[in-house]
């Protein structure tokens, strides 16, 4: 239960583990959906994992061609890095999870669902700079072992055609943010 829901409802009976479960994936992603962190708990996130759902999209870049190279692993684990994931803790091991082991279709395109879901609950002008960031992130990622001996296109067919099905994945309804992006990793 959250402190909010404490303060109007003080002698309201202890919270069960999954409502505290579900309490805590709220908290961490600051959206208050039930079933959208019920959704995000059945995929495996948690209070500790859930801010970096918006790691999946590039997970799922880099496993484009079927396999996560080390130069995509070492590019994942920089951005991790600078997004706050810290070497050795519950988010760490579960990016690390993701990496090693390549994760269904069912969970990418779920975890891509809630992040659009997430993103149409917050003003334009965040999902414009949360996009933007996400869709630089994905280049990166596949960029980061493309082309031959450091020339060419360093990005694949595979990953352009796969960045732009994310893209348009993530678009929410009134998203102009969306549409940029899907313009950007188009052209």
């Amino acid at each position: 239960m959250s402190d909010k829901k404490r303060e109007y409802y003080p002698d309201e009976s202890p919270m069960s583990a999954r409502e505290q479960a579900i309490d805590s994936v709220a908290s961490s992603i600051g959206v208050f959906d039930e079933g959208l962190c019920e959704e995000m708990l059945g995929l495996g996130f948690d209070g500790d994992t859930a801010p970096f759902i918006g790691f999946i999209p590039m997970i799922q870049v880099a496993w484009a061609d079927g396999v996560v190279d080390d130069k995509e692993q070492k590019k994942l684990r920089e951005l991790a890095t600078a997004r706050g994931v810290e070497e050795g803790t519950k988010a760490d091991e579960f990016l690390k999870g993701l990496i090693t082991t390549r994760p269904t279709d069912e969970f990418f395109s779920k975890s891509n669902e809630i992040i659009r879901r997430i993103l149409a609950k917050f003003p334009e002008d965040i999902q414009a700079t949360e996009l933007e960031t996400l869709s630089d992130f994905c280049v990166a990622v596949a960029a980061a072992s493309g082309g031959v001996m450091g020339m060419g296109n360093k990005i694949s067919k595979e990953e352009r055609e796969l960045m732009r099905a994310i893209a348009s994945e993530l678009q929410t309804d009134q998203s102009i943010a969306g549409k940029d992006l899907l313009k950007k990793l188009t052209g």
